[in-house]
């Protein structure tokens, strides 16, 4: 008799159970609510950023202006007169830095200078004699060759004497000064290095396998000893390096930056950027292992399940795309895992 009352009891649980867990039936008044937090759908901007790592340079020479780093040496063999500039010392474009001994040069100039005035006589004398013939053609032609000969020693004379005051090319600081007055200075021997320290380019590698999605004039943040400075990429080789097989990427840097010739940094660099787009936090998507993702908006008391197409990931929020999906939504955050659709929700704040 106790089997018989209770065994339509107990099909009546279990067909209860089965119609909640496929939400067949609706949700008694002592229905157990599930506890949430929610943020809102919002429309923003949301860009994929690709990390390349590598040090800052002082910048190339490009258009008008020359590169930011100069090294001074003599164009010959020459003793140091004197040393006009010290190591850490700001210097000015056009300052001379060290002089050479210039007496063989100064020497040399005298004599071609005696030369090109002994040239424009005998031409000058040579074309006055022709006006009354008495010279020839060919004296003439002759008397004008040696004096484009003499003009050409004084230019080249006048050259090498100023190359013995060896000046800056750059505003700079003197980084390094190697030399020392009274010193025999080597023809291609480094004297002085100026830098400067404003005009900074960041030169990173990239792996070949991404390096198709940079390309010049993406802004980049460079980051160097928890310092960020924005920057624009300027260029992007196009070979490989056989050895790493990575790719060289220039970025400039704007002037006047805090950041060091030498640093190691690293820059993210913006390959792509969805404007206008719809955004929710991280925690609100859920991508099960066939990669379907869902988000569960929050419709009254009730959260409902909604399939979702993801897309760029950026500052912790997600894009999602779906048919009626509006900016102001509410989304459930936490306690969307396995919630399951139409259920009762009661949404608290942080």
């Amino acid at each position: 008799m106790t089997t018989a009352i209770h065994r339509p009891v107990a099909r009546g649980v279990l067909a209860l159970m089965l119609c909640w867990a496929t939400g067949a039936v609706a949700a008694s008044p002592d229905e157990a609510e599930v506890t949430v937090q929610t943020a809102s759908i919002v429309a923003t901007t949301l860009c994929a950023r690709l990390t390349v790592y590598g040090t800052l340079e002082p910048a190339p020479a490009e258009d008008a202006e020359p590169a930011a780093i100069a090294v001074l040496a003599a164009a010959e063999n020459a003793w140091i007169e004197s040393v006009e500039v010290c190591e850490g010392e700001w210097i000015g474009c056009g300052r001379r830095l060290v002089r050479l001994d210039a007496r063989v040069a100064e020497a040399a100039v005298a004599r071609a200078r005696a030369e090109l005035a002994a040239a424009s006589a005998a031409l000058e004398r040579q074309r006055r004699l022709l006006e009354h013939d008495a010279t020839s053609q060919r004296d003439l032609l002759e008397a004008e060759e040696r004096h484009a000969i003499a003009v050409q020693t004084v230019a080249g004379a006048e050259a090498s004497r100023s190359r013995c005051d060896l000046v800056s090319p750059i505003a700079g600081v003197a980084e390094r000064v190697w030399a020392r007055a009274g010193e025999l200075a080597i023809a291609g021997q480094p004297l002085v290095r100026i830098l400067s320290p404003e005009r900074l380019v960041f030169a990173a590698a990239a792996p070949a396998a991404v390096a198709n999605r940079l390309r010049a004039g993406q802004i980049a943040l460079v980051e160097a000893s928890g310092i960020a400075v924005t920057g624009v990429v300027q260029s992007v080789a196009h070979e490989a390096s056989p050895g790493t097989d990575m790719v060289g990427v220039r970025i400039r840097l704007p002037r006047g930056t805090s950041l060091r010739a030498g640093q190691f940094a690293r820059a993210r660099v913006v390959v792509e950027e969805h404007v206008g787009c719809l955004a929710v936090p991280l925690a609100s998507v859920y991508t099960d292992h066939g990669g379907v993702s869902e988000i569960r908006l929050v419709d009254g008391n009730r959260a409902r399940r909604i399939q979702v197409r993801r897309g760029l990931q950026d500052t912790g929020l997600v894009e999602v795309a779906a048919e009626g999906l509006k900016p102001g939504a509410t989304v459930v955050t936490v306690g969307a895992y396995a919630l399951p659709d139409g259920a009762r929700v009661r949404v608290v704040s942080r």
